[in-house]
């Protein structure tokens, strides 16, 4: 799963992001609920997760 954001995530919101993917029934509930404001929509059919609107600055890639 790749995941795409206009700020850096630390080591720790990626950990937190690996965990929901693997153990969450809904994952898109879950990332909204734990990063409020930051998470913005996962694109599944791409496998991309977006923090942000716009102007995605960091791409990061997690094995779930």
């Amino acid at each position: 799963m790749r995941v795409k954001s206009i700020t850096q995530l630390s080591d720790n919101e990626l950990r937190k992001i690996q965990s929901i993917m693997k153990e969450s029934r809904c994952p898109n509930e879950s990332l909204r609920a734990t990063f409020q404001d930051g998470y913005h929509h996962i694109d599944e059919e791409k496998g991309i997760i977006f923090f942000g609107a716009h102007s995605y600055d960091y791409t990061y890639e997690l094995e779930v």
